[in-house]
């Protein structure tokens, strides 16, 4: 990138350049469905895959998937029984494909288990912002009601969907002597994505599982 911008004169605005999102997270899904004459069937036998799989993590009575976690890139894959594939914790969508292409390889070789790719999408990306700013969630809260979430039992941060906005934004309150926070920004979640929330939710048991009406908060404005 930096050679395409070289010739543009940043220097002036050199102290507005942390107003400038960067991508933090990449959420994708992938499909897969059995390798043809690979002997493997759906649903996938999740535990073979755990115990198989080096750096699996399975806890099934606290989520129904098994998570490979990647170095490089950086991120951590979650496989369902189903077929499905989330990929976490990158930073774009290249990194976010070559995450679920290692976790397919990774299930051949060590699992002995062979999928096909049928699709794959990005489903959700969220940048980071530091703004320098303090900000009262609970008054910003209360006086956009409409649009606005804070619950500081079961999370820090203060979500916001701007009217008329692709975006949803959340306003984290950092534990620093200065009261600075940082705005992540979510684009809005279509309808798949919506399920696909629900379908991660309904994997986790109550005791880890957010607050219900976070939850509902969450679904409701993602569905809208």
């Amino acid at each position: 990138l930096t050679r395409h911008t070289h010739n543009y004169a940043l220097y002036p605005y050199r102290k507005f350049l942390h107003y400038v999102p960067r991508v933090v997270n990449v959420v994708s899904l992938a499909e897969a469905v059995p390798a043809p004459g690979s002997n493997v069937t759906l649903p996938l036998d999740v535990r073979t895959i755990a115990s198989r799989c080096s750096g699996a993590f399975y806890a099934p009575s606290r989520f129904a998937a098994v998570q490979l976690a990647f170095s490089q890139p950086r991120s951590r894959i979650l496989i369902f029984h189903t077929g499905h594939l989330v990929g976490t914790g990158t930073t774009g969508p290249a990194a976010a494909r070559a995450a679920i292409v290692r976790a397919q390889r990774q299930l051949a070789v060590e699992a002995g288990i062979h999928l096909s790719i049928q699709s794959f999408q990005i489903k959700n990306q969220v940048g980071a912002v530091s703004l320098r700013a303090s900000l009262n969630c609970d008054a910003f809260a209360a006086s956009h009601s409409a649009d606005a979430h804070y619950d500081r039992a079961s999370f820090v941060g203060l979500a916001w969907r701007p009217p008329r906005e692709s975006i949803c934004c959340g306003a984290l309150a950092m534990p620093l002597a200065a009261a600075n926070f940082h705005l992540t920004l979510y684009p809005r979640c279509s309808q798949k994505s919506t399920r696909l929330a629900r379908e991660i939710c309904q994997a986790r048991s109550p005791s880890a599982s957010c607050s219900t009406a976070s939850r509902a908060w969450f679904l409701n404005s993602s569905a809208s």
